[in-house]
């Protein structure tokens, strides 16, 4: 009997997907911390985010190790349980990131503001053609992403 159990898979379907689930999410997260840790002095050019770069001294010294010995449990039970990876297509995820910011652009005119109180009647003429032209560059980054050319901006 233990011959026939030894054959059998550790983990059943639902298990095993459990599993690709936590461990691939897991891995993300890791690989969010070796950005983090390796990139401390990485120039951040954003206006409306300041990123404070106050992880300890030593920090990535003392994580990276651990993270690697984390990514090969991770790749010893994928194989051992049979679980099968994902495959992320980072075309898809780029698309669906602009997509959703592009909505969102989109929803952001001064008439959809008209939710959030009284609009100043000055507004509509700087808001919408702030809106506009960030609108037309997400738009041109979706373009490029399925092979064709930025509109003429002209």
């Amino acid at each position: 009997m233990d011959s026939d159990a030894s054959n059998q898979p550790l983990l059943n379907a639902n298990q095993r997907r459990h599993f690709e689930v936590l461990l691939a999410s897991l891995e993300d997260a890791l690989a969010e911390v070796i950005v983090a840790a390796e990139s401390p002095d990485r120039g951040d050019d954003r206006a409306l985010a300041v990123v404070r770069h106050d992880l300890p001294d030593g920090f990535a010294d003392a994580a990276l190790p651990r993270i690697a010995e984390a990514a090969a449990l991770i790749r010893a039970a994928a194989e051992r349980w049979q679980l099968s990876p994902r495959e992320l297509s980072l075309r898809r995820a780029v698309r669906a990131t602009l997509t959703a910011q592009l909505i969102r652009l989109e929803e952001s005119t001064v008439e959809g503001l008209r939710g959030y109180g009284p609009i100043d009647p000055r507004a509509s003429a700087e808001v919408d053609p702030m809106i506009a032209a960030l609108h037309d560059i997400v738009a041109d980054l979706l373009a490029l992403l399925h092979g064709r050319p930025f509109r003429d901006a002209t």
